[in-house]
């Protein structure tokens, strides 16, 4: 049994979400390949440039123009804007390659647990358990470090305000008792 994967991850978590992988199983292969982009980018943020230097003076001829200069113009500004919309869905694309990094998975499907012997899967399920008692103590341990700055500033004032109802709640008694 094996699936095919292919993920898209934010170029900066790559290198963290690579290492994660050798926490779920063997990693049998691994390739890291990098395609350069900069010319085409570089090329096409060119190409932008040039088409909005060329529209910015057919704008400026359009003023002077005759009527027939005019239908030609604008043709060639509707021209130049579908361009100009084509070569920023380029870029787009670009940015979008620069930003996610694709990460192709073939994962294979290990032996079953149950193929393996009775003294192997005793020690793992040993093991597992062990493991998941640690992993509480931790966790226990970081819930006493939220609660503990919590109690040493209000554990005072609660104890001083039982103790307060209890000096009242016996002053009252006591003058119950004297009427």
């Amino acid at each position: 049994k094996q699936s095919y994967l292919i993920v898209r991850i934010k170029t900066e978590y790559l290198a963290e979400f690579i290492e994660s992988l050798y926490d779920y199983g063997k990693v049998k292969d691994l390739r890291k390949e990098a395609t350069d982009i900069s010319l085409q980018y570089q090329d096409t943020e060119n190409k932008i440039n040039s088409l909005l230097a060329e529209k910015d003076r057919l704008n400026e001829l359009y003023a002077d123009a005759s009527m027939n200069d005019m239908i030609l113009i604008n043709k060639r500004i509707s021209e130049i804007d579908l361009l100009l919309g084509e070569l920023q869905g380029d870029l787009n694309r670009y940015d979008s390659l620069i930003e996610y990094s694709t990460v192709t998975l073939t994962i294979r499907a290990s032996k079953k647990a149950g193929d393996a012997p009775f003294g192997k899967r005793l020690a793992n399920s040993f093991r597992n358990g062990f493991t998941a008692v640690v992993i509480f103590l931790k966790y226990l341990l970081i819930g006493l470090a939220v609660i503990l700055p919590a109690a040493i500033i209000l554990g005072p004032v609660a104890v001083g305000i039982v103790v307060l109802r209890n000096y009242i709640k016996k002053k009252r008694v006591k003058e119950k008792k004297e009427t």
